[in-house]
């Protein structure tokens, strides 16, 4: 009983527009316990706090501010800060986003791939078909070397030997559909990902029935994608689409 409850109570807050839907996205992958990247958020009226958190987190590791609107927006560039050094252009760039976009709710500050290591991070992209979709293709997953995020696969080439495409049909074994004979992406690198793919299948599923339950009808045969990154053996989810 107390397990429905939760369940339900999983899809009535993801059902809440009046929460950013980037906020919402983090905050159910916290509730099933997945992976993701060190992350703080803040009320846009936190703008004080938000520089503090900026100038002692810098001193670690690169962040990036991400900007979660209401309703929500798309095309509100997140911002990079790689050095202590930016921190006072960068908090100019963010209090000029604001300004700009009104519908701002929440800024996020999260951990950032160091330059250093980008080079051999994989960005990865799993795509889940709706059931209710007459359709053979189960799910593909996408692959990519070398970049710090995982929006190059929005406008890498087809050709590059830096990505492959998987694609898994019901009754047939997940197999390359797309692969430059001189691929970077070693066998063990994609060995790497099925395995966490594998160890987190139960949750994976888990978040496609709430959030595909939570869209009700009128988007129930939209596929559902997971972007997620490996980087120096660590996995972590990054966003739901």
């Amino acid at each position: 009983m107390e397990e429905k409850s939760w369940h339900k109570d999983l899809i009535e807050n993801y059902k809440n527009t009046l929460i950013a839907l980037k906020v919402r996205k983090i905050e159910l992958f916290k509730s099933i316990e997945l992976p993701i990247a060190n992350i703080e958020i803040f009320d846009f009226t936190q703008i004080a706090f938000l520089q503090r958190r900026i100038k002692f987190k810098i001193e670690m590791n690169p962040q990036i501010v991400r900007f979660a609107c209401v309703p929500d927006r798309l095309g509100v560039s997140s911002i990079y800060i790689n050095t202590s050094r930016e921190t006072s252009k960068v908090f100019s760039r963010i209090l000029d986003t604001l300004r700009q976009y009104p519908e701002i709710k929440n800024i996020i500050l999260q951990n950032a791939t160091k330059k250093t290591t980008a080079l051999n991070k994989i960005s990865g992209r799993l795509l889940l078909e709706n059931e209710n979709l007459d359709s053979s293709r189960k799910r593909v997953l996408e692959l990519y070397k070398g970049s710090r995020d995982t929006g190059i696969l929005n406008r890498v080439n087809a050709d590059d030997k830096n990505f492959i495409i998987f694609e898994k049909r019901y009754g047939e074994f997940m197999k390359p559909t797309m692969l430059n004979q001189n691929s970077t992406i070693t066998n063990l690198e994609i060995c790497q990902v099925w395995k966490y793919l594998q160890e987190y299948e139960t949750k994976i599923k888990l978040i496609q029935n709430i959030i595909l339950t939570a869209r009700g009808n009128a988007h129930k045969y939209k596929p559902l994608i997971f972007e997620f990154s490996l980087n120096v053996g660590k996995f972590l989810f990054i966003d739901i689409d």
